[in-house]
């Protein structure tokens, strides 16, 4: 083996190693499974887990607000918008990365946990900026991190937008939110079959888990947070394509911002 081609198959095994633990990964293969998630991305899981253990908030939560909001890609944007319907003219708004936190949130994460080296495209982060939102919701709405359907409403609309109620009206807001719920469910079942320590402190209650199963789109744990109206069912994995009709962009926006 000729010296040039070893030092670039040693760069090349430098550079994957680094995707493999940065942001710059792709999604795992299969994002419905939080078993294959662990054994393919274990450095996000662990991420995921030092986050819930940091916020007290549920390790199937966090996943399941990801899940929704990018589907674990790490460069993930909102639509383009387009003048008269053909000049590029930016993006629907600035939310970006895994959690797809708009800037000013984003900003505020950083001064609040001064860490001005986070970034959204980095999963343990984006882990950390969704766990630390979820108890800025505990504490500011009183709504526990373990109630997956209403934190992701508020992450989703912002403190001051939830307490406004108007997201009642915006149909696919609260299918999303089912979804999250769903999903945060179906995690925590996987989990406790793949992940000892997990399923042993879910056991002692040491570990935060979702609520117990019930039947599909119950509204009890949400109450009078949610419409009256009977849900309508929709399938698990959030849409491909992006619109600004049937779905506006998923993101997290500050105290007193409103989308």
């Amino acid at each position: 083996m000729t010296k040039p081609f070893s030092i670039a198959l040693a760069a090349g095994a430098i550079l994957v190693g680094l995707a493999a633990c940065g942001g710059t990964a792709g999604p795992p293969r299969d994002i419905d499974n939080a078993c294959s998630f662990m054994d393919e991305r274990p450095d996000w899981y662990r991420a995921a887990r030092d986050a819930a253990k940091k916020w007290k908030a549920p390790t199937p939560v966090i996943l399941a607000i990801i899940w929704r909001e990018s589907q674990f890609k790490s460069d993930a944007q909102t639509p383009r918008r387009y003048a008269l319907g053909i000049v590029p003219w930016g993006r629907q708004s600035s939310a970006y990365g895994f959690a797809q936190a708009i800037d000013g949130t984003w900003e505020w994460y950083q001064r609040d946990q001064n860490a001005g080296g986070a970034d959204r495209d980095d999963f343990a982060d984006a882990a950390d900026f969704v766990g630390w939102y979820m108890d800025k919701t505990l504490k500011k709405l009183d709504i526990p991190t373990r109630n997956a359907r209403a934190q992701y409403l508020a992450y989703h609309e912002g403190h001051g937008g939830y307490r406004t109620g108007k997201w009642r009206k915006k149909k696919f807001l609260v299918r999303a939110s089912r979804q999250v719920e769903r999903m945060a469910r179906l995690y925590d079942s996987q989990l406790r079959t793949c992940d000892a320590q997990y399923a042993r402190e879910s056991a002692l209650g040491i570990a935060s888990s979702p609520l117990p199963p019930r039947p599909p789109f119950a509204l009890t744990d949400v109450g009078a947070r949610l419409p009256p109206s009977k849900p309508t069912q929709s399938g698990m994995k959030p849409a491909t394509k992006r619109s600004g009709t049937a779905r506006e962009p998923a993101q997290a926006s500050q105290e007193g911002q409103h989308r």
